[in-house]
């Protein structure tokens, strides 16, 4: 996806031709078909138009038709299909589309042995999308399966192995869930821990890196601990500025800052939580875009509807209700 549109729209008209090449029966038909649809996934993903990711999902159960099922490839089409109509869930809303997801993910897992390269992928993408059923429904017994099976996963992979990071975040992210309907100290205790140790883990300049540090971010004001939901922020800040120099065009940048504006908006309230309204206006100034202040907006909506009974959060409210006047005059 870093690379030009038009490489996306020669690469489908290069498989197409193949694809009009290939007798209806051959043996190399079911791949192209599948990369056919990988492609297609891809251009729904930079261009957000669903009639792409409806042709790849047509494209993907077409290859799976033409695949036996003691294919070697077999699985991995499964898992193609699960993430294909995971992206529709994520866009329609459709529930059964996360359901089928779900029993191909647990299908692709059943038929891939321990040790496969392909596995630990097979059981992050189950995991997820358990814990996307688990938002939609509130069924703890969803969240407790993606547990188990993302701690059996990292228990078999090397400490060195590419996987283990996004595995550990996933671990994180699930036990935070967990503890806001439980509210079991433990489970905040375990995700912190494993959140830090994903962020350890992770190069500097990897694309996942700011995401789980505003995740963290987000798990500290959840317990209340500011100090370290501050450290987090800041390290995703300092993340999103690398990303950023690597990314030079003023689009790539605006994005950046849109898709972080929550974090930023939480990096802002706990400088002026942690009485550091200075740096509150400099973070505020650094990331100055029309989503950070509708995000903030929202904070200041949520903390105005908390603030009637407690005297530091009416204090906190001014703050945020002044920076957000300084902000709206940045802009």
């Amino acid at each position: 996806l870093r690379g030009k549109p038009e490489d996306l729209d020669k690469r489908i008209e290069l498989v197409e031709e193949a694809l009009a090449l290939t007798a209806e029966r051959d043996k190399d038909r079911p791949m192209l078909l599948n990369n056919l649809a990988v492609v297609l996934e891809e251009v729904y993903t930079l261009r957000g138009k669903s009639e792409y990711l409806e042709k790849s999902i047509e494209l993907y159960e077409i290859a799976l038709k033409l695949t036996e099922k003691g294919s070697k490839n077999h699985p991995r089409f499964l898992n193609n299909l699960a993430n294909a109509l995971v992206d529709r869930f994520m866009l329609k809303g459709k529930d059964e589309d996360l359901d089928n997801s779900i029993k191909l993910y647990e299908e692709a897992l059943k038929l891939t042995a321990e040790g496969h390269k392909d596995r630990n992928r097979f059981v992050n993408n189950l995991a997820k999308a358990l814990g996307d059923r688990y938002a939609l429904r509130g069924k703890p017994e969803d969240l407790d399966k993606s547990i188990k099976l993302i701690e059996e996963a990292l228990a078999l992979i090397p400490e060195g192995d590419k996987d283990r990071p996004i595995l550990v975040n996933n671990l994180a992210a699930t036990l935070g869930d967990r503890y806001a309907y439980s509210n079991i100290d433990d489970d905040a205790i375990k995700a912190i821990e494993y959140y830090q140790l994903a962020i350890k883990l992770l190069n500097d300049g990897h694309t996942e890196k700011p995401k789980i540090q505003r995740n963290l971010g987000d798990l500290c004001v959840r317990v209340g601990n500011y100090l370290s939901a501050l450290e987090a922020y800041e390290g995703m800040a300092a993340s999103l500025e690398m990303l950023r120099s690597a990314n030079p065009g003023k689009r790539d940048r605006e994005k950046i800052l849109s898709d972080y504006a929550h974090g930023f908006a939480q990096l802002v309230f706990c400088c002026i939580k942690l009485n550091e309204p200075e740096k509150a206006l400099r973070y505020a100034e650094a990331a100055k875009s029309r989503a950070l202040v509708d995000a903030l907006h929202n904070q200041v909506t949520d903390i105005s509807n908390l603030a009637t009974q407690d005297e530091t959060l009416k204090a906190n409210l001014e703050e945020l209700q002044k920076l957000q006047h300084e902000i709206n005059w940045l802009l």
